[in-house]
């Protein structure tokens, strides 16, 4: 991970990962075309 995460609090490394997870999920499922089950 970046270096200045190591500073941070544990619950702001948390928020970080899980926006990136949703963000990735956001970005595979639109180049995949799939819609969402939502």
């Amino acid at each position: 991970m970046l270096p200045l995460l190591a500073g941070l609090p544990t619950w702001v490394v948390a928020v970080v990962v899980l926006v990136i997870l949703l963000g990735a999920l956001v970005v595979v499922r639109g180049i995949g075309g799939g819609r969402p089950h939502s």
